[in-house]
């Protein structure tokens, strides 16, 4: 994005990088949403009551009434999908401020079957590294120009310059994937109540699940608006004849944990966890591991969409699961099970099946 700002006779032209919009902390205040905590102590004393809310789901340790609203709405969708696609009760867990993601052990300890840190200031740091952003480029303008930079002109032109950008400036995420909370508790959901993870599988992106089924029980949490974007990136895939191939996509590692830069993270992370502690993992992806992860979270969605529409079963995914935990290959779930779902036998002719699906209807579906 460009806009061109004049000021004493420059043009000022401001380039920005796509920000990350997290959810918000403030604005939105609802005191009836919550229970008050009353005489009940809050679960790690040690934090106070200030800071706690009590959700359907669970807790939620956020800096405000409106990032908690938004958490307890997000905690409430991901349950919401989680039983209608696998038909068990959601586990309560807690959403809590990253900055005490150390706490995670305590937690735990006062009954919460999974937490999720998550970055509530991350808005605010947005905020600043976009001013930052636009005061450099005016500062090296102005130089360019031979002009020393003034401190108060280069403010002046970084007020108007986000002034006139306004919302604008603050685009969507498009760095990998929009990361909404409920998709994150959702993957939680399913590795604490359907495939819990065994020790040491030091290997896998999430827990003992197939990469792709995991990832399944995430998507079919999300959003109408992600989720029609998903379906849109898996259109573009099934136009252009890019889909992954099923024996490599039932099998194949998640793009983003393949890539070495993540996983000396997450791999630095379970020796914290191991430890005692807890770590938050982030890091930016290589191009080829940025379009490669498009491309599997697209084909997840579009995936999930066939198995559904063509079983006519919603909890499809929940019955494949079941068979697979046992230790069985999902061939041997579709040799089983498959023509009585309405799927093809075998993985040659559900190949054959799927692609043909995806170039005729293009994945073009009502939600599921």
């Amino acid at each position: 994005m460009s806009r061109n700002l004049g000021f004493c006779g420059l043009a000022v032209i401001v380039f920005l990088v796509t920000v990350v919009r997290p959810v918000a902390s403030g604005g939105c205040a609802d005191p009836d949403l919550f229970r008050g905590w009353g005489e009940t102590a809050p679960p790690v004393a040690v934090l106070g009551a200030g800071s706690w809310y009590r959700a359907s789901l669970g807790w939620i340790l956020a800096p405000g009434d409106c990032a908690a609203r938004q958490v307890a709405e997000e905690m409430d969708a991901a349950s919401a999908a989680f039983e209608h696609h696998f038909g068990l009760l959601a586990p309560r867990g807690a959403v809590i401020d990253v900055a005490h993601a150390r706490h995670a052990p305590a937690l735990k300890e006062a009954g919460a079957a999974w937490v999720l840190p998550w970055r509530f200031d991350q808005a605010d740091e947005a905020a600043d590294a976009r001013a930052e952003a636009i005061r450099t480029q005016v500062r090296a303008q102005l130089a360019s120009g031979g002009r020393e930079p003034d401190a108060g002109q280069v403010e002046a032109l970084v007020e108007r310059a986000l002034d006139e950008l306004g919302e604008d400036g603050a685009a969507e995420t498009s760095s990998l994937e929009p990361k909404a909370i409920r998709h994150e508790i959702a993957h939680l959901l399913f590795m604490h109540a359907v495939w819990p993870s065994s020790a040491g599988r030091g290997e896998q992106y999430g827990g003992d699940a197939p990469d792709w089924l995991d990832e399944a029980a995430a998507v079919v949490a999300e959003s109408a608006d992600m989720t029609e974007a998903r379906r849109q990136a898996f259109r573009e895939l099934a136009r252009s004849g890019r889909t992954i191939p099923l024996e490599e996509y039932l099998s194949m590692e998640h793009p983003v944990f393949a890539a070495r830069e993540f996983q000396a993270l997450v791999d630095q992370a379970r020796a914290q966890a191991e430890a005692g502690g807890a770590a938050v993992v982030s890091a930016s992806l290589p191009a080829e591991h940025l379009e490669r992860a498009r491309a599997f979270y697209a084909q997840t969605r579009g995936f999930t969409d066939y198995l559904v529409h063509r079983s006519g079963d919603d909890r499809v995914l929940a019955e494949i699961a079941t068979t697979m935990r046992g230790g069985a290959a999902f061939e041997a779930w579709l040799a089983a099970s498959g023509v009585e779902s309405g799927l093809p036998g075998d993985l040659q002719d559900l190949e054959r099946e799927f692609d043909s699906w995806a170039r005729e209807t293009g994945g073009a579906l009502p939600d599921l």
